[in-house]
């Protein structure tokens, strides 16, 4: 493997989609050797980040932005990040929205990846986790 890999998927910014983004993530996963049930934590975080990105989009918007998910294949692990093109939050900051009880799938991922960060901009919302192989007994 390279020494940074990257696998991208851009699909619509609807939940029919997300099938196919866990498929590419579960795909990338399985290749770079993590045991099956660190597939399934990857997945259902991938998941997590999708939902709490197409709960934040503004329901008065004409056109479904795109889900971009990009998977960086790191030596030691999967660094994985999903954006959507949005306008920034008109209730304040996406870290402040994830306390609220739609938050439980931002505690979700931060159980099962080592690392989860939200991330804001003028134009884009986007979720960042990695997840480290584990040691080679």
């Amino acid at each position: 493997m390279p020494p940074e890999a990257l696998v991208s998927l851009r699909v619509p910014g609807l939940p029919e989609y997300l099938l196919v983004v866990r498929l590419m993530v579960s795909g990338v996963a399985t290749r770079m050797n993590f045991p099956a049930e660190a597939v399934e934590d990857i997945k259902l975080a991938v998941s997590e980040a999708c939902t709490f990105l197409l709960e934040r989009r503004r329901p008065s918007a004409q056109e479904v932005p795109p889900l971009e998910v990009r998977c960086h294949l790191q030596e030691q692990a999967l660094a994985i990040e999903v954006e959507m093109e949005s306008p920034p939050s008109p209730s304040g900051s996406p870290a402040a929205e994830a306390l609220e009880p739609a938050g439980l799938g931002m505690l979700i991922m931060q159980c099962i990846m080592d690392e989860v960060e939200i991330l804001e901009t003028a134009s884009s919302l986007s979720l960042r986790m990695m997840k480290r192989l584990p040691p080679a007994e």
